[in-house]
């Protein structure tokens, strides 16, 4: 089904003939060819999506190069446009949120053209683009990405300055090369945007049938006499990353074999196309009884293991096998008395450490084998006096050992370092180095990478944000404190993750968002300069995430807003610059949320990351829910 009127030829159709660019010959001056190829993020989220819905490619009738695509919903035995004909609302896909495929600056836009009355119905004014409302995106590597046919008013002013307070329609249709005058933005005034950030909402402005995404890539091939951009008669076929998609008969239902990580791929004509919009694949389900608390940390590729609080506040771990890609095959369990706070890690082989809170406000320290068969045995403990906050990391390397972040009775910050000894077959605990830092009201704790050693981001004792890296010697022995930053007023919480050369914390602002700060750290791991910031929506808990293939890419696991479990992807650099959202899956009522990672070898000799979140549903059970991820760089 096209989804554009007329007699004009498939190259009029083109985002040649719907955008209306200025120049940017600063950038491209002396440019004789078209930019490389580039990879992109796909403009929309799978959050923003019920459970039952996903994109699919609408038209190929324009190549794998220029694209529409429509939101779907499994309905009745079939995938449905739309639940009726007569009105916008009635397509799925009106008012869905879009998002920037690329970092860049705008070049050309318009944000306030009526939206069509009703699908197939047509434009109510002759002098509007056909693209409608629309944006045009110059990205960093030098394309021209146009997104088109955007809701009326959705498009922010801010990124709009051309008519950003007119409702007039343009005098002119006409054109200067490529593109339309009307709507072109001198280069110097052109808005920059980054890839994940907000552009408008998805709508039926311009020469469209119905409610769409419309979008296409051009590569840029030197100026015109007006110094405006010269695009490339082809479109560039869009590549796209951090999403999944899947080719199948329209009439089946997605299976969990169909789908295809996007790693620079791109879409070829040869029948129904589906896009899963986010770096994150839901896969498989397991639930247990009543619980209070959760942690949950992978002991191996398949295996897992889950310390939780149940109702009656007692200690209870269960150990988990991940069978293929979608079954959680519940293996053993062992209680273990009652606690106020647990926190679990696996520092060496076939051994899990548990750290808690005891109900006299105890930290002791628990160690369990999980034999071969999933069974728990406990074989060490070790008390360490009173706490009354706790977190907890491991190292991991030839010498792997634990930390344990807590506040202690002074309500000062102390970290000890711990390892697990076997002497003729007997395991102990060994409490090695420890440290203490100044007064702390919240507390988060994560391994580095770069050095050996932890980083502690605390709340301190004005509510401010500080992040603290501690060197690790080679013994356990000595704990050294590095370079700190701070970063202003926060909740109680926070979360602190590593990147490769750089850390980053998420935090609750003061307006109840969640908020991620990246900060560079060098060589023997002292925190350096403030690289960047994302806000994001309301969160009321926070864990971040690093997993073992995905570079410097992190995962927030929050609470969203409306209570639900959110996994959010965010692509970093190693250093902690060009900090940028690509992506996010929902999935339902969550509380006391905590997840692990581990690199999975899947057929094929495909290996990839695994996330396994672990969370309090909405009957106060035990629910776990494992995750193929799609989060590191092609």
């Amino acid at each position: 089904m096209s989804l554009y009127r007329g007699k004009s030829s498939a190259k009029q159709r083109s985002v040649l003939a719907s955008l209306l660019i200025a120049p940017f010959a600063t950038l491209l001056a002396g440019v004789g060819s078209a930019i490389a190829q580039e990879t992109i993020s796909f403009p929309a989220r799978a959050s923003d999506l019920p459970g039952n819905a996903q994109w699919v490619v609408s038209e190929f009738s324009e190549g794998p190069a220029i694209m529409d695509f429509n939101v779907q919903r499994w309905q009745n035995g079939r995938w449905r446009q739309r639940s009726g004909s007569s009105t916008n609302e009635q397509d799925y896909d009106w008012n869905v949120p879009l998002y920037a495929p690329a970092s860049g600056v705008i070049a050309s836009c318009w944000r306030n053209f009526p939206d069509d009355p009703a699908p197939g119905t047509n434009p109510p004014n002759n002098n509007i683009f056909t693209g409608g409302n629309h944006v045009v995106i110059i990205t960093d590597q030098g394309n021209a990405i146009s997104v088109n046919h955007f809701k009326a008013g959705t498009i922010p002013s801010e990124l709009c300055p051309t008519n950003s307070g007119s409702t007039q329609y343009p005098s002119t249709l006409d054109k200067e090369g490529d593109w339309r005058v009307a709507a072109y933005i001198n280069a110097a005034n052109r808005p920059r945007v980054v890839e994940g950030q907000y552009l408008g909402r998805v709508g039926n402005s311009g020469n469209s049938s119905g409610p769409h995404l419309h979008m296409s890539m051009h590569g840029i091939s030197g100026t015109d006499s007006n110094g405006r951009e010269r695009l490339a008669a082809s479109a560039s076929p869009m590549r796209f990353r951090h999403a999944w998609g899947h080719g199948y008969n329209a009439s089946q239902r997605d299976t969990a074999n169909g789908w295809y990580r996007w790693r620079g791929g791109r879409f070829t004509n040869n029948g129904f196309k589906m896009v899963h919009a986010s770096p994150y694949l839901r896969r498989g389900t397991a639930e247990a009884e009543g619980v209070r608390d959760t942690s949950t940390t992978f002991l191996r590729g398949n295996r897992a293991v889950s310390a939780v609080i149940d109702s009656d506040n007692q200690l209870k771990l269960i150990s988990w096998d991940l069978i293929g890609l979608d079954s959680i095959n519940r293996k053993d369990d062992i209680s273990a008395g009652a606690v106020k706070d647990v926190h679990i890690s696996n520092p060496t082989g076939d051994i899990v450490l548990v750290a808690v809170r005891t109900e006299d406000d105890e930290l002791k320290m628990i160690a369990y084998h999980v034999i071969y068969n999933g069974t728990l045995v406990r074989v060490a403990e070790q008390s360490a006096g009173t706490i009354s906050q706790l977190a907890m990391a491991e190292i991991s390397g030839i010498y792997s050992r634990a930390v344990t972040a807590v506040r202690d009775q002074d309500g000062n910050l102390k970290l000890i370092a711990w390892g697990i000894e076997s002497n003729n077959g007997n395991i102990s605990i060994a409490r090695l180095g420890e440290a203490s830092g100044g007064a702390v009201s919240a507390i988060s704790l994560s391994r580095a990478h770069g050095f050996r050693g932890v980083f502690a981001a605390v709340r301190d004792s004005n509510n401010n944000l500080k992040v603290i890296p501690w060197r690790y010697s080679n013994d356990g022995r000595t704990l050294t404190r590095g370079a700190a930053v701070s970063a202003g007023t926060v909740g109680p919480q926070i979360a602190v993750a590593p990147l490769n050369q750089g850390v980053a914390a998420a935090v609750k602002d003061g307006d109840g968002r969640l908020r991620v700060l990246t900060w560079s750290v060098s060589p023997n791991g002292d925190i350096g300069a403030r690289r960047a910031t994302y806000v994001a929506g309301e969160v009321s808990e926070i864990s971040l995430l690093d997993t073992p293939q995905s570079e410097s890419n992190l995962t927030a696991v929050v609470r969203n807003a409306e209570g639900d479990l959110q996994l959010l992807g965010y692509a970093i650099n190693d250093n902690g610059s060009n900090l940028r959202r690509v992506g996010s899956s929902v999935a339902g009522g969550a509380s006391q949320i905590s997840a692990d990672g581990f690199s999975r070898s899947y057929p094929g000799n495909d290996s990839r990351d695994m996330v396994l979140t672990s969370l309090r549903d909405s009957s106060g059970n035990l629910r776990l829910i494992s995750w193929d991820t799609n989060l590191n760089n092609p």
